[in-house]
């Protein structure tokens, strides 16, 4: 299929800034995937596309391409939820690499109206949803909550905190040689449980336990 070269100009500038745009909210937010990297994945997906429908013939169908763009962009949001280290955080950066993606497609495809209303409906979601994500969870406090583990493990602990409706956000191991086992825990707190009483609990669970709780949201 033939383009102008207009055209397909076109389609990588709006690629790129469409990715742009919904980059900037990222940087404000300060996340780890940004500008540069929304910039360069819609680019590349644009790319991708365009190619795809320069290269299309009977014998080859151009799908083929965008399908192997879609699978490389889950392995780079994957990559982005493992930088967060065990916590569900990055899975909002990665689902947005792969909108982003998407809208470069669409973009790469000459659908323009299709790209313009994605990018509008995933900047509603990141922007103004976000206010509305956060007053669902004022009932919540977050604490960094690091603990020896005992000969015993920390099932009672983990038992404790699922009768107390204490969420598990995240966990770290540090191991060093000669020394006990040394966990970090990161919690979503009730509100309605004081952190004096949660402190008074844990240390109950076991004397062996090392514990130092930080309120940090």
């Amino acid at each position: 299929m033939a383009i102008p070269w207009w055209e397909i100009l076109l389609r990588l500038a709006l690629a790129v800034v469409l990715g742009g745009l919904i980059g900037v909210e990222r940087e404000v937010t300060g996340k780890p995937a940004g500008l540069r990297t929304m910039v360069l994945v819609s680019l590349g997906s644009a790319l991708f596309m365009v190619l795809s429908v320069l290269v299309a013939s009977p014998n080859f169908d151009p799908t083929r391409i965008a399908a192997g763009v879609v699978t490389g962009i889950g392995f780079l949001g994957a990559g982005a939820i493992f930088r967060e280290g065990l916590t569900v955080r990055g899975i909002t950066t990665a689902a947005t690499i792969w909108v982003t993606a998407a809208i470069g497609l669409a973009s790469g495809a000459g659908l323009y109206l299709p790209a313009l209303f994605t990018l509008a409906l995933a900047m509603v979601t990141l922007v103004l949803l976000h206010p509305l994500e956060v007053r669902m969870h004022l009932a919540t406090y977050f604490a960094l909550l690091v603990v020896r583990e005992p000969s015993g493990g920390l099932e009672p602990l983990f038992s404790y905190f699922k009768e107390k409706n204490v969420r598990l956000e995240g966990t770290a191991l540090e191991a060093s040689p000669g020394m006990p086992d040394q966990w970090r825990l990161r919690l979503a707190i009730p509100e309605r449980l004081p952190m004096e009483e949660l402190t008074a609990a844990v240390a109950k669970c076991s004397p062996s336990f090392s514990l130092t709780i930080e309120k940090i949201s």
